[in-house]
């Protein structure tokens, strides 16, 4: 069973719960009315350790990649020369082509298009890789940073393959994309973002100095992506029987949230049933006690850009099929999470039922008006805010302001 709380530290960007649901209205030029947005919607949690005996508290836990506390000894974005500003387009008017079954793709790349902290990212790789002769010509970034910039730069409707989709084949050492089969939206985003990553941690080793510099190093995690997407998640399991505590520390560039059968649900919850408390039904590695565990997760620190995944795949065993989940999940345009405020940049949806369907992508321009984006269509103006939040969304971006 899980309990729906966060666990709370004041040193660190976490997620704040307060007892009573605070709301504000904040107009928006696509709407027509002004939207009621909830801006502290869960309640206070005890921020007392949970269900853990006094004894505990003074019990040495094992720590895992505890490094990542620690301090890098390199920043790699700026070694890179990444901290440059670069003036960019944000027109929204062209639509990409379907190669067969790559909608998902294109759902990607117009939701990456509207994050303003990735468009800094995208235009300053290509400057640097267009200054470089020994740039690597079949560079999974520059496919993709050269898309991102022929899509906002044209004023029409001039729809083209986008070359990043065509090198599909080399998002990961599996080849899994390299077909026109169906595929999902959340395991391509971090597919296709991780490629990216590499090849500039490729470089940083390039350099004799960095040679030693391990993968899973602090230093590891400086790179423009993990400075955009970069969230450390801590998790503490103890055991009730033998007080054996594990505190493990891990970066994640996203969260895949678990999505009930029935009702209606809001985001800010799911997200935090992400986190929180619970109990397990494991055999603690230390005692060899069944179901005596128990698993408190906290955030950390807390990304530039929040992506959420909604897991609406459920396995029938019966059947032996997955079958989609269309349990309704409300969200607004802003998201609070503690000292920060995250606005609401794009949100890709999921038609039809499991193995089969079509994605598209409703973005916020910087024009702040909302658009559908299908393929090759003309990206369609949202007439209403509303459009946006009745949808069934699948995946959501958020950009902390």
């Amino acid at each position: 069973s899980k309990v729906t709380t966060i666990a709370t530290n004041d040193a660190c960007d976490l997620p704040s719960r307060l007892p009573h649901q605070h709301t504000k209205t904040q107009s928006h030029p696509a709407d027509g009315q002004a939207s009621t947005l909830a801006e502290f919607p869960l309640p206070l949690p005890d921020i007392t350790p949970l269900d853990v005996p006094p004894e505990v508290l003074g019990h040495a836990p094992e720590v895992l990649h505890a490094d990542l506390l620690q301090d890098p000894s390199y920043d790699v974005s700026s070694i890179l020369d990444y901290d440059a500003m670069v003036a960019v387009e944000d027109n929204t008017a062209c639509g990409l082509r379907n190669l067969g079954n790559t909608c998902y793709a294109n759902a990607l790349i117009n939701s990456l298009a509207k994050l303003p902290s990735c468009r800094q990212w995208f235009g300053r790789h290509q400057a640097i890789a267009e200054a470089d002769s020994t740039h690597d010509p079949a560079c999974t970034l520059c496919a993709l940073a050269g898309d991102i910039a022929r899509l906002t730069v044209v004023d029409v409707n001039e729809p083209f393959a986008p070359e990043v989709v065509r090198r599909r084949a080399s998002w990961d050492a599996l080849g899994t994309f390299a077909n026109t089969s169906q595929h999902d939206a959340a395991e391509a985003f971090n597919a296709l973002v991780l490629k990216c990553d590499m090849g500039d941690f490729l470089k940083f080793k390039s350099f004799d100095f960095a040679a030693g510099v391990r993968d899973d190093s602090p230093s590891a995690f400086t790179t423009p992506h993990w400075k955009i997407f970069g969230s450390l998640v801590k998790s503490s399991t103890n055991c009730a029987s033998c007080l054996h505590v594990i505190d493990k520390y891990e970066m994640m560039s996203s969260f895949s949230l678990a999505v009930p059968d029935q009702g209606e649900h809001q985001i800010e919850t799911l997200f935090a049933d992400s986190l929180g408390h619970e109990t397990l039904d494991d055999i603690c590695p230390s005692c060899s006690a069944s179901r005596q565990r128990s698993k408190t997760t906290v955030l950390q620190i807390s990304p530039q850009v929040l992506v959420l995944h909604l897991k609406r795949w459920k396995f029938n065993a019966r059947r032996n099929v997955f079958e989609k989940l269309h349990t309704r999940v409300s969200f607004e345009t802003l998201l609070p999470l503690h000292v920060h405020a995250y606005d609401l940049r794009s949100v890709i949806v999921h038609h039809g039922e499991a193995g089969a369907g079509h994605y598209t992508a409703f973005v916020r321009a910087a024009d702040n008006y909302w658009y559908h984006c299908d393929d090759a269509c003309p990206p369609r103006l949202c007439r209403h805010v509303s459009e946006v939040l009745r949808c069934q969304a699948y995946m959501l971006m958020y950009e902390r302001r």
